[in-house]
């Protein structure tokens, strides 16, 4: 958008920022400004250093993503920074490139661009390749269902012609798999479109037939209700009449049911959890007819490329993107598909454990480039005809014995706890050889004198201290034990103020190797699982703008930054919970004073908590994954 750049806005912005001295005021709006320093800095407008340190706890700024741009912009736009003249030049110029609409900023691509990169003709070529794939693995067993969005009717003129399509739908797709596998019977069935092979005896029902030119197909239309056509269909689908069978996602909604289905592609832009378990649902049904059945579900994914738009304003921050190496999957598809899989529950394909969350298909990983991409296809399909190791997994996992679904807490490898560093193991050493010294001599001093009594006496004391000192160090000599002592201390909260069941039970993974921890509630309703869980994110998340701090004191009562963390908002809510939270705390890593940030005194405290607090190199955000657990 050269157009911004030329204009005012942004050098008086920058004016308005380094102008500015009073940090706390910018304390609620952090990530804002934060934004918009790197929004500024695309333009060759530098924030003060000082002003960066102070927002972000680092050196320097972190590296353009087009979020930040939308999210400055959009400030801009919201708060009161810009007079109303400059507030309307601004959505003039973002209006201009089709990147503000319904009073939101779309920079990263607005609905109208995603629906197109949903409907990418290249996933034409890809329910190709996966058709070839499965017909070649099942044969005549094959019974593969394709959902999509659109029907398209208007799209009939290029069936049997040289035509390409420009978007995915139930016409297009038909095609497509009609010219790539002339040998395999396939349907269509819509609301408003049903095309059947002209092989098909309909005798037994009232139709009538519009045979399509150059194929073996006619569209049908069947006389009666919508329903009547739905289960005939159907049926013929479950004979093997029809081996593939293509339509929409709205089937769901007219009680379309098949458990014969053994192949499932989405290529649907749903990403809604009630609509997505409907269509998944579609293939997870037990087969009476086929009991050792199991099916393949299919998610098509658009990568964007680097330079999607060339002739258009996103191009200038897509090349400001660090995307050289490929590390990250770039495609607002893949968003859609990692929101399904957060409430999908298959096996690990490196584990075998069955879980939830888009991390358990392994074979998804750098490089992002076209021929990683296409590696990455290549090894789905080899391991989509393996049917009977998924099938194995399953079993291994729900078939034999009791088990449960739970949701645990997982805590990234790359996060930071406070764990004991080197001095305060050197510290903790040397205290302990001083007061084993001490406790010897006065032991020594009491066999031989009666005034040896009370230093005996003293010497039980410092005993007790000593004890007290190693159980601390041993709650915290790792980043495991570090979790694992806040978590229950959490838990213990959460329990004490009735916001969780009594008979909820903690239990603590490590992972032995590389530091990796997680934990999950036993005996205990998904309800009070998302409580502990979301409490054990914020806690162990990058202090944003709590209600709360809890601020460790050093042994001089001095407030000790580096063990600072944000108050769990339910916890939070008041402040007995709170103090009950710095109770528990106090027993496993040390006293704790909580500190209540909305007010003007305790803006400080959280820029203070933002630069030194451990918690703040925590690159990545703790998650849930749901995971299958067992008992005897």
């Amino acid at each position: 958008m050269d157009a911004l750049g030329k204009s005012e806005i942004l050098p008086f912005v920058q004016k308005r920022i380094n102008g500015r001295r009073d940090y706390e005021e910018m304390v609620p709006n952090a990530k804002q400004y934060i934004a918009l320093a790197v929004f500024l800095r695309c333009y060759g407008l530098e924030i003060d250093k000082k002003i960066v340190r102070e927002m972000t706890a680092r050196r320097g700024l972190p590296s353009y993503k087009m979020e930040y741009g939308e999210t400055a912009l959009q400030f801009l736009i919201d708060g009161e920074m810009l007079s109303e003249e400059q507030k309307e030049e601004l959505v003039g110029l973002l209006r201009e490139y089709s990147l503000y609409e319904k009073r939101k900023v779309s920079l990263v691509l607005n609905e109208k661009l995603k629906r197109a990169m949903v409907s990418s003709v290249g996933k034409l070529s890809s329910i190709s390749d996966i058709a070839k794939s499965e017909i070649a693995s099942m044969g005549e067993k094959l019974r593969m269902l394709v959902l999509t969005d659109y029907i398209k009717k208007e799209n009939l003129s290029k069936i049997a012609s040289e035509e390409e399509f420009e978007s995915v739908n139930v016409v297009s797709i038909f095609e497509t798999l009609r010219r790539a596998c002339p040998t395999i019977d396939i349907g269509v069935l819509s609301g408003t479109l049903v095309i059947l092979p002209n092989s098909i005896d309909l005798s037994d029902i009232k139709h009538k037939k519009e045979p399509i030119s150059d194929t073996d197909y006619s569209v049908v239309n069947f006389s009666g209700s919508i329903h009547r056509s739905i289960d005939y269909v159907g049926k013929l689908f479950e004979q093997g009449k029809i081996k593939v069978l293509v339509g929409t996602k709205s089937l769901l909604g007219e009680g379309w049911d098949s458990p014969c289905i053994n192949t499932l592609i989405l290529a649907s832009f749903v990403g809604s959890f009630v609509l997505s378990n409907q269509m998944r649902g579609r293939a997870i049904r037990i087969d009476k007819n086929d009991p050792d059945k199991s099916a393949n579900i299919w998610h098509l994914v658009t990568v964007e490329p680097e330079h999607l738009f060339k002739d258009k304003a996103v191009e200038r921050f897509i090349s400001k993107a660090k995307d050289s190496k490929h590390t990250e999957l770039k495609s607002c598809d893949y968003d859609v598909l990692k929101r399904r899989f957060d409430s999908f529950m298959g096996p690990n394909y490196t584990t075998g454990k069955i879980e939830s969350g888009i991390d358990r298909i392994t074979l998804i990983k750098p490089p992002y480039d076209k021929e990683g991409i296409e590696h990455i296809n290549e090894e789905m399909l080899k391991l989509s005809g393996n049917r009977a190791d998924v099938k194995e997994k399953w079993k291994g996992e729900v078939a034999k014995g009791g088990f449960a679904v739970n949701m645990e807490t997982e805590v990234p490898t790359e996060a930071k706890a406070p764990v004991v560093n080197f001095w305060n193991v050197a510290f903790y050493t040397l205290v302990t050889i001083v007061e084993i010294l001490l406790i010897a001599t006065f032991i020594g001093a009491s066999l031989f004198s009666f005034k040896g009594f009370f230093s005996f006496i003293l010497g039980i004391i410092v005993l007790v201290f000593l004890v007290k000192g190693i159980k601390r160090l041993a709650s915290h000599f790792n980043p495991a034990a570090s979790v694992k002592a806040l978590g229950t201390a959490v838990y213990k909260t959460l329990c004490e103020c009735e916001l969780i069941s009594r008979d909820a039970k903690v239990e603590t993974k490590v992972d032995k190797g590389a530091f990796s921890v997680s934990m999950q509630l036993k005996n205990a309703t998904m309800h009070d699982q998302n409580i502990f869980n979301t409490a054990m994110t914020e806690m162990l998340s990058p202090i944003d703008n709590p209600r709360y701090i809890l601020i460790a004191k050093n042994m001089f009562d001095g407030y000790n930054y580096k063990l600072s963390f944000a108050c769990p908002s339910i916890i939070g809510k008041k402040k007995e919970y709170v103090e009950v939270l710095a109770k528990k705390l106090k027993k496993t890593t040390g006293k704790f004073e909580a500190v209540y940030t909305h007010r003007e005194e305790g803006r400080s405290f959280i820029l203070k908590c933002r630069k030194k607090s451990y918690i703040t190199a925590n690159e990545k955000i703790m998650g849930k994954k749901y995971k299958v657990s067992h008992w005897d």
